[in-house]
C-alpha cells in the first residue's frame, strides 16, 4: 500500500525549534513469489530491477538467478530474463548509465569473479573476470566511467583489497588497500566525487562502525567518521549529499529496523522506521528517493516487500511556533487518521507514547526538557520521522 501523507502541521506551544530533517517510509507493492534476501537491485534505463539472491525457509532455501522489473509508475513488477550464469547471492551490484552492473556473490558450491551488465537493450552481458579473486559480500562504487570494488570474503579468506574497472579501456587496476582491514558485509556509496566504503565486519567476526573516504585523484584513503551503532548486512543509498542506510544487524545479533543518515557534515542521524526489522536487503535510488527491497526478517523468514524511503529538509514549513507560556503542547493536523506518536529523547529512550486516531488534536508536553527530540508519526503503513530542538522559555 502507498503512503497517504502528504503533509503535516506540528506546533510546540513555548518552544523554540530550530533543524528538521524527515523520512516517510511507503510500503510498495510486494515482489510475486517467495520473499527473499541478499539480492541485487539496480537501475536500467527508466526502470528499477531486482533478483538473485536465496529463497527460504518458505521458498525452500533456494538460491536464484531470476530478475524481476519494478515499474515505479504504476507500482507493478514483471518478470525478465535470467542471469545466464550460475544462481547466487551476496553479490554487489550498481548502477551505471543505462546499465545494471552485477559482480561476484556465491552459492552452496562456488564463489563468482564474474563482471556482468544488464540493460533493456542487450539483456545480460559477461564484460569481465576480476584478478583479484572470486569473491561475495564486498561493496563499491561508481565514479564517472570506472567501478571501484573491494573488501569481501571466499571460503577461506577476508579481504581488504581495493580495484578499480574501467568500463571503456576493460581494464583492471588494483589500487591501494582499504585501510580499515579485512572486511566483508561493508557498504559503499559516492559523495562529492568521492567514494566511501566501511562498516560491516572483520575476520574476527567483529561488527565496525567507521566510514572511510577514497579521494580518487590521490588514490588515498582517510576515516572521518563512526556511526553511533556498528552495523553489518545494511545497505545504503546516496541522495543529495546524504548517505541513507536501512536495516542490517547489530553486534547483540539483534536485527534493524533503523534508518540512518550520514548528512555533508558527517553527522548521523537515527530514525525509527516502525516496520519489521531485517537484514539483506538490496537497494537503489530512482528519481528522488531511494528503495530497499527484500531481506530476512527476525522470525527466520524472508520478506519480498519493497519499501519507499523519501528523504526531506525543510526550513519549518511543518512547525509553527506559538508563543503560548502556560502550557506546552504538540499540534497535529494531518490530511488522514493519526495512529500513534512516538516521541523519543536524544538518547534514543521513549518518553511519550500516544494513539490518538484523529485528524487534528493536541498533546499536553508538560514535562519536556530542552534538548533534541524525534517525534514518529504513524499512518496505516506509512511513517513520518522529524527531529527538532526544543528550548524552553
Amino acid at each position: 500500500m502507498k503512503g497517504i501523507f502528504s503533509s503535516f502541521i506540528f506546533c510546540f506551544v513555548a518552544a523554540n525549534l530550530s533543524g528538521q530533517i524527515s523520512i516517510s517510509f511507503d510500503v510498495l507493492e510486494n515482489m510475486p513469489g517467495p520473499g527473499r534476501d541478499d539480492a541485487v537491485a539496480f537501475v536500467a534505463g527508466q526502470r528499477a530491477y531486482a533478483g538473485l539472491g536465496s529463497f527460504g525457509p518458505n521458498g525452500g532455501f533456494e538460491i536464484k538467478n531470476d530478475l524481476w522489473r519494478y515499474n515505479h509508475q504504476i507500482d507493478t513488477w514483471s518478470q525478465v530474463d535470467p542471469l545466464p550464469g550460475a544462481p547466487r547471492q551476496y553479490a554487489m551490484s550498481f548502477s551505471y548509465l543505462e546499465k545494471g552492473i552485477v559482480f561476484g556473490g556465491h552459492n552452496n558450491s562456488a564463489f563468482f569473479d564474474e563482471l556482468w551488465t544488464f540493460s533493456e537493450v542487450s539483456s545480460w552481458q559477461l564484460i569481465s573476470l576480476h584478478p583479484g579473486g572470486a569473491r561475495a559480500a564486498g561493496a563499491g562504487f561508481i565514479l564517472e566511467d570506472e567501478l571501484y570494488i573491494g573488501t569481501g570474503r571466499d571460503d577461506a579468506l577476508y579481504y581488504n583489497d581495493f580495484w578499480k574497472y574501467n568500463f571503456t579501456t576493460g581494464m583492471w587496476t588494483e589500487l591501494p588497500p582499504f585501510p580499515g582491514g579485512l572486511r566483508f558485509e561493508t557498504i559503499g556509496f559516492v559523495r562529492n566525487g568521492n567514494g566511501y566504503l566501511g562498516m560491516g565486519r572483520d575476520e574476527n567476526l567483529a561488527f565496525k562502525n567507521d566510514l572511510w573516504e577514497f579521494d580518487p585523484l590521490n588514490q588515498s584513503w582517510e576515516e572521518v567518521c563512526s556511526f553511533d551503532e556498528a552495523i553489518a548486512y545494511s545497505k545504503s543509498e546516496f541522495k543529495e549529499g546524504r548517505a541513507l542506510l536501512f536495516g542490517g544487524q547489530t553486534a547483540s545479533s539483534a536485527l534493524s529496523s533503523k534508518a540512518f543518515i550520514l548528512d555533508q557534515q558527517c553527522q548521523t542521524y537515527e530514525f525509527e522506521s516502525g516496520l519489521e526489522a531485517r537484514r539483506g536487503c538490496a537497494s537503489f535510488q530512482l528519481e528522488d528517493d531511494c528503495y530497499f527491497f527484500g531481506g530476512l526478517l527476525e522470525n527466520g523468514q524472508k520478506s519480498n516487500q519493497l519499501v519507499r524511503l523519501t528523504l526531506e529538509e525543510e526550513s519549518f514549513p511543518t512547525f509553527e511556533l506559538i508563543s503560548y507560556t502556560w502550557s506546552n503542547k504538540l499540534f497535529f493536523d494531518a490530511p488522514s487518521t493519526v495512529e500513534e506518536i512516538h516521541i523519543y529523547d536524544s538518547k534514543g529512550m521513549l518518553v511519550a507514547h500516544y494513539m490518538p486516531n484523529a485528524n487534528k488534536g493536541s498533546i499536553d508536553l508538560e514535562n519536556a526538557t530542552n534538548g533534541i527530540y524525534l517525534i514518529r508519526i504513524r499512518s496505516d503503513k506509512s511513517i513520518k520521522s522529524y527531529k527538532a530542538l526544543v528550548i524552553s522559555n
